[in-house]
C-alpha cells in the first residue's frame, strides 16, 4: 500500500505549521489550568460551591462533598485525555509520512472529552446540578465496569469482578449517603440521578454534547467516526488506484489540516471552561487559540486554491 500527497510539493507548509501550532498550543494548555486554580478569586463558581457545602445538612455533607470533588477530579482526567490525544496527533504528523485515517481516530476522543468537560463545568448550573451530573457519569462508569469484568478471561475474571463490584458498591454507598437517588427516566429511556429538584441522565447524549460544544463544526463527531467504525466510504474515499496487489492512497491534506484546527479549538474550549469555572479571564489563551486556528485555516485555503481547476 502506498500513500502520496494530495498535491506534490504542497504539504510541507501545512504539516510544519500543524506541528508548530500544536506544540505551542499544548505548551500553553499544559500549564494554564493549574494557574487558573492557583489564582481563582473568592467569588468564582468553584469557591462559591465550596462554601455552599457548609450549608448542607451534616448527615449528607461529607458524601456530597466527596462526590463533588470526584467530579472535579474527573474534569482534570478528561483534560489530560485531551492533552494526550492532541499530543498524539502532533506526533503522527511528519513531512515524510502523513496520516490517512489516524488523525480521525485521535481527534474524536479529544472532542468528546472537551464536550464532557464543558458539560461538567458549565457555569450556568450550580453545585447540586454539577453534583448530579458528575455522580451520574461516575455511577454509569462503575456500573459498566462491573459488566465488563465478566468478559475477562477466566484466569483473571474472579479478581476483576470482585474489584469492580467493590468499587461499585463503595460508589453506590456514597451516592446513597449523599441523598442522591437512582431513578428511571421514562421519557429518555434511561436512568437518572436525582437530588431534590436537580437531576442528570446516566448517559447524556454524547453526540449532542459534541455538537453543542462545536456549533461551527456540527459534523465533527460523525465525520470522525468513519475511520473508527471502518466505514467503506470513509476508507475508500482516499483510494486512487486499486489492483490485486497494490492499493494507492491519496492523503487528504485539507482534512488533516481541518482536524488539527479542530484539535486546537478543542484545547481552547477546554481552557475556556476551566477559566470560567475558576473565575480567571483566560483572554490571552483564547486569543492565542483563535490565532492558531486562523493560521491552520489559512493553510487549508491555500491547499484548496492550489487544487482548484
Amino acid at each position: 500500500m502506498t500513500a502520496k500527497y494530495s498535491i506534490p510539493g504542497a504539504p510541507i507548509p501545512l504539516i510544519r505549521a500543524a506541528r508548530d501550532e500544536l506544540e505551542a498550543q499544548l505548551a500553553m494548555f499544559k500549564r494554564a489550568p493549574e494557574e487558573y486554580f492557583k489564582h481563582r478569586p473568592s467569588n468564582c463558581p468553584n469557591s462559591t460551591e465550596l462554601a455552599f457545602f457548609d450549608l448542607v445538612p451534616d448527615k449528607v455533607r461529607p458524601s456530597q462533598h466527596r462526590l463533588w470533588m470526584q467530579t472535579l477530579n474527573l474534569t482534570r482526567l478528561l483534560a489530560t485525555n485531551v492533552y494526550d490525544h492532541v499530543n498524539s496527533l502532533r506526533n503522527v504528523l511528519s513531512e515524510q509520512e502523513i496520516p490517512l485515517f489516524a488523525h480521525l481516530t485521535i481527534g474524536r476522543p479529544a472532542c468528546e472529552s472537551t464536550a464532557t468537560i464543558m458539560y461538567l463545568l458549565d457555569t450556568g448550573i450550580g453545585a447540586q446540578t454539577r453534583l448530579t451530573r458528575g455522580s451520574a457519569l461516575l455511577y454509569a462508569d462503575a456500573k459498566h465496569q462491573t459488566a465488563l469484568a465478566a468478559e475477562y478471561p477466566p484466569a483473571v475474571r474472579p479478581q476483576m469482578e470482585a474489584t469492580a463490584q467493590k468499587e461499585f458498591d463503595q460508589l453506590k454507598g456514597e451516592i446513597d449517603a449523599a441523598a442522591i437517588t437512582v431513578e428511571k427516566d421514562k421519557s429518555k429511556k434511561d436512568f437518572k440521578l436525582v437530588l431534590g429538584h436537580h437531576s442528570a441522565l446516566m448517559k447524556p447524549n454524547l453526540t449532542k454534547l459534541v455538537t453543542d460544544a462545536f456549533p461551527d463544526r456540527p459534523g465533527a463527531y460523525r465525520i470522525t467516526s468513519g475511520a473508527i467504525h471502518g466505514s467503506h466510504q470513509t476508507l475508500n474515499a482516499l483510494t486512487t488506484n486499486t489492483t490485486a496487489d497494490q492499493v494507492m492512497f491519496q492523503a487528504d491534506l485539507a482534512e488533516v489540516g481541518a482536524l488539527v484546527s479542530l484539535a486546537i479549538e478543542a484545547t481552547g474550549k477546554t481552557l475556556a471552561a476551566f477559566a470560567a469555572y475558576y473565575g480567571v479571564g483566560g483572554e490571552a489563551e483564547a486569543r492565542a487559540t483563535l490565532q492558531r486556528v486562523d493560521i491552520m485555516n489559512g493553510h487549508i485555503r491555500d491547499l484548496r486554491s492550489l487544487s482548484a481547476p
